[in-house]
């Protein structure tokens, strides 16, 4: 008598193993196709999605009267609208390279530093926004993004 229950409960078993395997062949089965629209309004998302550019570092000197007192380097990542706009300042990066050292080279001076030790970021950010829309076009890069600065006096 205890044979025949075994045999019972592994014939549920396999009959609810069984109905479950039809459940869920059918509804993927009968779901509803997923439409062009869907598809093209998922890859806009995709590609609006932000995307960041980064640069290789600069480095660059502070000019005092006596030459050279301090070296400055920065690690600059431009944030941009999508992955078209990467492209866009990706094939111009030697044009923005240009750009950026000479927007600050021989620059950093007195009257980009703050308390007269550290660097006005924000100072910096702005000039360098500037001429990144002087390259690749207004709009294109939405902000500059100073990722680390390191300042080396050199006295």
């Amino acid at each position: 008598m205890g044979n025949y229950n075994m045999k019972s409960i592994y014939r549920r078993r396999f009959c609810l193993a069984l109905l479950l395997g039809l459940f869920f062949t059918a509804t993927s089965f009968f779901a509803p196709p997923v439409l062009a629209a869907d598809k093209g309004e998922a890859a806009k998302a995709l590609a609006s999605q932000p995307a960041y550019v980064k640069l290789n570092p600069m480095i660059l000197p502070a000019l005092g009267m006596d030459g050279v007192e301090e070296v400055v380097s920065l690690v600059i990542v431009l944030d941009v609208a999508d992955k078209t706009a990467v492209d866009n300042v990706t094939a111009r990066m030697p044009r923005l390279n240009d750009a950026y050292m000479r927007t600050l080279y021989g620059t950093i001076d007195s009257t980009l530093y703050r308390n007269g030790h550290f660097l006005d970021i924000g100072k910096v950010k702005r000039s360098l926004l500037l001429a990144t829309d002087g390259v690749v076009g207004k709009g294109v890069v939405r902000e500059v993004l100073i990722e680390g600065v390191s300042q080396r006096t050199l006295n």
